[in-house]
């Protein structure tokens, strides 16, 4: 079995080209608490996987470092674009498991992330809208088990107590 941690990016400043935005101080905040989670939570993903853009790749070297994942082994696909067709993400993750990758963490956006997950537990029969800097991890075996879906709120509890 294999545990897919999904995040999407933190909040980002809301002018200029989309692919070079940065983020905000409150997403890398948020991504700050993505990290912590994960720490508390004793995940130690073998490979972070993340899109191109800016605000994806700031989210996912905050990540790393409250991990202590080297930020140079950090993959950075076009597969995981906002506009990413979802055939291809999942064609993907089951790439990341036929290399015997048993922990792996997606950083990207929406609608592409939504629609991934969507596709993972239900075949697409389900509606998801991940929040900035929220953390998902399901167990993908065949099909996908949502374990859970922890927005900020939760997850700053989380690493509080």
């Amino acid at each position: 079995m294999m545990e897919i941690y999904i995040v999407r990016h933190g909040d980002a400043l809301p002018n200029g080209n989309d692919i070079e935005r940065k983020l905000s101080n409150k997403g890398e905040n948020q991504s700050k608490v993505v990290g912590k989670a994960l720490k508390k939570l004793e995940v130690r993903p073998e490979s972070i996987i993340t899109s191109k853009l800016k605000r994806a790749m700031q989210t996912s070297e905050i990540i790393a470092k409250e991990i202590n994942f080297k930020k140079e082994r950090i993959e950075k696909t076009e597969i995981l674009r906002p506009d990413a067709n979802v055939d291809d993400v999942i064609e993907y993750i089951k790439r990341c498991k036929e290399k015997n990758l048993n922990k792996i963490l997606l950083v990207g956006h929406m609608p592409s992330l939504g629609h991934v997950i969507e596709k993972l537990i239900s075949d697409g029969k389900v509606n998801i809208n991940l929040k900035k800097c929220s953390l998902c991890r399901i167990d993908f075996e065949e099909n996908g088990t949502l374990i859970f879906m922890l927005n900020q709120n939760i997850l700053k509890k989380l690493i509080k107590g």
